[in-house]
Protein backbone atom coordinates (compact mmCIF):
# COMPACT_ATOMS: atom_id res chain seq x y z
CA UNK A 1 0.00 0.00 0.00
CA UNK A 2 1.54 3.53 -0.93
CA UNK A 3 1.23 6.57 1.38
CA UNK A 4 -1.32 8.15 -1.07
CA UNK A 5 -3.90 5.34 -1.10
CA UNK A 6 -3.25 5.53 2.70
CA UNK A 7 -4.18 9.24 3.06
CA UNK A 8 -6.59 8.91 0.28
CA UNK A 9 -9.09 6.37 2.09
CA UNK A 10 -8.39 8.37 4.94
CA UNK A 11 -10.29 11.21 3.00
CA UNK A 12 -13.85 9.20 2.94
CA UNK A 13 -13.30 7.01 5.60
CA UNK A 14 -13.66 8.47 8.81
CA UNK A 15 -12.75 5.65 11.07
CA UNK A 16 -9.85 4.68 9.16
CA UNK A 17 -8.77 8.46 9.48
CA UNK A 18 -9.24 8.24 13.39
CA UNK A 19 -6.84 5.16 13.69
CA UNK A 20 -4.48 6.97 11.37
CA UNK A 21 -4.30 9.70 14.04
CA UNK A 22 -4.14 7.31 17.06
CA UNK A 23 -1.41 5.78 15.76
CA UNK A 24 0.73 8.87 14.79
CA UNK A 25 0.07 10.17 17.89
CA UNK A 26 1.49 6.81 19.51
CA UNK A 27 4.83 7.91 17.99
CA UNK A 28 5.35 10.47 20.07
CA UNK A 29 8.39 10.28 22.52
CA UNK A 30 7.71 12.57 24.68
CA UNK A 31 4.01 11.67 25.44
CA UNK A 32 1.23 13.64 24.38
CA UNK A 33 0.47 16.18 27.86
CA UNK A 34 4.57 16.67 28.00
CA UNK A 35 4.80 20.33 27.71
CA UNK A 36 7.94 19.80 24.99
CA UNK A 37 5.54 18.24 22.57
CA UNK A 38 4.68 20.59 19.38
CA UNK A 39 7.94 22.37 20.31
CA UNK A 40 11.29 22.48 18.86
CA UNK A 41 13.05 20.69 21.89
CA UNK A 42 10.80 17.91 21.17
CA UNK A 43 11.14 17.61 17.78
CA UNK A 44 14.82 18.07 17.37
CA UNK A 45 15.34 15.34 20.64
CA UNK A 46 18.18 15.16 22.60
CA UNK A 47 21.43 13.30 20.95
CA UNK A 48 23.71 13.27 23.73
CA UNK A 49 23.77 13.78 27.59
CA UNK A 50 23.06 11.82 30.65
CA UNK A 51 19.31 11.10 29.24
CA UNK A 52 19.55 11.36 25.66
CA UNK A 53 16.35 11.27 24.11
CA UNK A 54 15.64 10.06 20.40
CA UNK A 55 14.32 13.57 18.08
CA UNK A 56 10.20 13.07 18.20
CA UNK A 57 7.89 12.38 14.97
CA UNK A 58 4.59 11.83 16.34
CA UNK A 59 1.92 14.30 15.36
CA UNK A 60 2.30 17.11 17.75
CA UNK A 61 6.19 17.46 16.67
CA UNK A 62 5.86 17.55 12.63
CA UNK A 63 2.70 19.56 13.05
CA UNK A 64 5.03 22.41 15.00
CA UNK A 65 7.60 21.53 12.00
CA UNK A 66 5.55 22.49 9.17
CA UNK A 67 4.11 25.63 11.12
CA UNK A 68 7.72 26.53 10.76
CA UNK A 69 8.51 25.60 7.69
CA UNK A 70 5.64 27.58 6.09
CA UNK A 71 7.08 31.12 8.19
CA UNK A 72 10.25 29.87 7.15
CA UNK A 73 9.33 30.35 3.53
CA UNK A 74 6.65 33.11 4.02
CA UNK A 75 9.94 34.82 5.37
CA UNK A 76 12.39 34.06 2.28
CA UNK A 77 9.65 35.02 -0.03
CA UNK A 78 9.09 38.46 1.92
CA UNK A 79 12.53 39.58 1.76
Amino acid sequence: MTLGQVYGRATWDAAFAEEIDEAAWSLCVLGQDDQSCSTAVGYRGKPGGRSPRPACRGTGCREWRWGQSQLERAESTAA
